[in-house]
């Protein structure tokens, strides 16, 4: 498992590791005005955000066993039905037709 920066010993203290300059560095890329008081929400907002991702991190998919087991839910390719079987049916609901293909209007031309 690869370590993160963050650990569980100072899991609690990530929320003191976001400045004000941080987050109003964030808002200027992200072109957004932040009053005094959003900033203050926003830093809680992102600590909130850090301490869940690291309590993401620090679960040990390693040795964790897999919920359910794999299964391959696809059927195999098979022709169902003959060739052609249904082509005259098919063109016989078309408006025009060319012989084995529907005749649709031209709709690019060959200046495009």
């Amino acid at each position: 498992m690869v370590e993160s920066a963050f650990t569980l010993q100072n899991y609690a203290t990530i929320s003191n590791m976001i400045s004000t300059k941080e987050v109003k560095n964030l808002a200027d890329l992200a072109r957004l005005e932040l009053s005094l008081s959003e900033v203050e929400r926003f830093k809680d907002d992102i600590s909130s955000i850090l301490n869940y991702v690291e309590s993401i991190n620090s679960i040990d998919v390693e040795t964790s066993e897999r919920g359910t087991e794999e299964v391959n839910i696809f059927r195999e390719d098979t022709i169902t039905n003959k060739p052609f079987s249904y082509t005259d049916s098919l063109l016989s609901l078309a408006p025009k037709k060319e012989g084995a293909y529907i005749k649709v209007q031209k709709i690019l031309s060959q200046d495009e």
